[in-house]
């Protein structure tokens, strides 16, 4: 039956009806429904489950590649299945399902509302869209889509106050600039923008121009630090299906599918090598942080912001070591992901305040709070220096600019001449020190 669903899903656009336009209309008939509360449990759970069923389909199924039509500018915009990505896909799917049952039995929360429901759907279907995505450029809207998403979900109910919306979009924004920046110069050296097509490109001279900016684009996705400051913002308004959803998981799998393409399929990545040792350094001082830091909370919502935070630089230091390529490796990180889902969805809808520990001082975990209690005292400095630049620092920096340039608003041309061949002086300055 799965291998009926396989051939059925590889005929035509039916990967892209099914994968990516079904869950839109999904979300549009459940946000027409809101109202009507037996209705949408009933198509939440229906919906997730036909989704599973036709990513379990497509996993047995083997490999294929289905064309979009009519793409403009001449572009070739595909979307492939193959075992690696298939893999990826089912765990999308089992986490769907999970939130669909959370979802569910909150609907008559007053954070489930219909607007929140679509673009939840909405959210699955650009999930679905990048980890079937051969072209580096569709992939690429998908990732604005889903950041346009994630901006209107902090949105609802939060208009009158909206800085967690802002600096979500803030961070997650430059992470999708440094993926744009890596896929251009990615894209114009391998001379196509099929990953499948894709000769493996050498980390040396100018591709590292196009590595650097799409691993830290892929990393910056899954939350890893210093792109974690705005999960911890939205942890303290956000409903918890939406923190499960989107920063606990989804966007996690689409950073290491991402990591993972970029070091197997695109360059010559060599575990062992120095990048290979500078995305573990990464992902170490993720993981060491993110734990120590969730040690010292006393609130369970951001105790498990930091253990997901903390499983992200876990995963990311299985990928630069090279458990990419194996799959043993790839589908163990997968389980742990499940495992923090589940986790997340039974600890991040309280709020309450944990009470201290009141053993004798022979006591282990008093021994091991005492033992990291320098170290966290440093993790918890660095934590506010990255909200500092996250917070103060980049805000006033924007604002001091528009201050900077609103004195030029006079109404006199010889400033804004002067102005205009300054910044043209600058930008040829910039081009010759390249060129050179």
């Amino acid at each position: 039956m799965l291998n009926s669903f396989g051939e059925f899903m590889g005929t035509g656009l039916n990967l892209l009806l099914f994968m990516v336009v079904l869950p839109v209309v999904f979300g549009a008939l459940l946000w027409l429904c809101r109202k009507k509360y037996i209705l949408q449990m009933a198509a939440v759970i229906f919906s997730a489950a036909v989704n599973l069923v036709f990513a379990l389909g497509i996993y047995t199924s083997g490999e294929y590649v289905s064309v979009i039509p009519y793409a403009p500018y001449g572009f070739a915009y595909t979307l492939r299945v193959y075992p690696f990505s298939s893999l990826f896909l089912i765990c999308t799917a089992i986490v769907i399902l999970l939130i669909a049952f959370h979802t569910a039995l909150n609907l008559k929360n007053r954070h489930v509302s219909g607007l929140y429901l679509f673009l939840l759907y909405l959210s699955f279907a650009m999930v679905n869209g990048s980890l079937l995505s051969d072209s580096l450029g569709l992939l690429l809207f998908f990732w604005e889509g889903l950041l346009a998403v994630l901006f209107g979900m902090l949105l609802i109910g939060k208009n009158a106050n909206p800085q967690t919306a802002y600096k979500a979009m803030a961070v997650q924004g430059m992470a999708v600039l440094l993926l744009m920046s890596g896929i251009i110069v990615t894209t114009h050296l391998a001379g196509t923008s099929s990953m499948s097509e894709m000769q493996k490109l050498p980390l040396t001279g100018l591709c590292l121009w196009g590595f650097i900016p799409m691993m830290l684009g892929a990393l910056g996705k899954c939350g890893c630090m210093p792109f974690h400051s705005w999960i911890l913002s939205a942890s303290e308004d956000a409903p918890a299906g939406f923190m499960a959803a989107i920063p606990g998981t989804l966007e996690k799998i689409l950073g290491i599918y991402l990591a993972a393409r970029i070091i197997i399929d695109i360059y010559d990545f060599a575990p062992g090598g120095g990048l290979s040792i500078a995305v573990m350094v990464f992902g170490m001082i993720t993981l060491v942080v993110g734990s120590a830091l969730a040690i010292l909370q006393k609130n369970t919502r951001r105790t498990a912001v930091y253990c997901s935070v903390a499983l992200s630089g876990l995963m990311v230091l299985g990928i630069g070591s090279g458990l990419a390529d194996a799959g043993n490796g790839v589908l163990f990180l997968l389980l742990m992901l499940v495992v923090c889902i589940s986790g997340l969805l039974m600890l991040i809808g309280r709020n309450e305040k944990v009470s201290g520990v009141k053993a004798g001082r022979l006591d282990p975990y008093n021994i091991l709070m005492a033992a990291v209690g320098g170290f966290s005292d440093i993790c918890t400095g660095i934590e506010l220096g990255v909200s500092w630049v996250y917070d103060q620092a980049v805000p006033g920096l924007v604002k001091k600019t528009g201050m900077v340039l609103h004195r030029f608003d006079n109404g006199s041309l010889s400033r804004y001449l002067s102005l205009t061949v300054f910044g043209v002086a600058v930008i040829t300055v910039i081009f010759l020190i390249v060129l050179i």
